[in-house]
């Protein structure tokens, strides 16, 4: 569940998490990058595993993985002003290039991984390259939608 402008302080977040989420239920939000939280993403850590992948002032990406399912999840809540607001824009733009160019990297890391003789080593390596590259292939469709 994510909440947009909750605007709760550093200083009053684990309490107010404390008093408003049941117990077995984690939160992330984005108060590093502001005086306030904008964003809070709640969740049941009996179901799936959250972890934040990208922070600002107006959005949250994060990672989720459910069972074996893993997929982007993107929060946004963009300032009233355009001004502001073109930074979003500037965010949103600079992640879809990284994720292009990680994923160009891991290419061809995986070809070089397909060179390598046949060892457990090598293939063990090979398979965290793959799921890897389709963590990022996930995320960067998410964006490009």
């Amino acid at each position: 569940m994510g909440i947009v402008e909750s605007k709760i302080r550093q200083e009053n977040m684990a309490g107010a998490m404390k008093k408003c989420l049941p117990d077995g239920w984690d939160f992330v939000h984005n108060i590093g990058t502001g005086s306030v939280a904008r964003i809070i993403v709640v969740w049941d850590t009996q179901g799936p595993k959250i972890s934040v992948l990208v922070s600002s002032d107006q959005m949250m990406l994060l990672s989720v993985q459910v069972d074996t399912r893993i997929f982007a999840l993107s929060v946004v809540y963009g300032f009233n002003q355009v001004g502001p607001r073109r930074q979003l824009w500037d965010e949103l733009s600079d992640i879809q290039n990284r994720m292009k160019v990680a994923r160009e990297e891991l290419s061809n890391i995986q070809t070089c991984c397909a060179q390598l003789p046949g060892d457990p080593i090598r293939m063990e390596y090979e398979r965290l390259c793959h799921l890897n590259f389709n963590d990022l292939c996930v995320a960067e469709e998410a964006w490009c939608r």
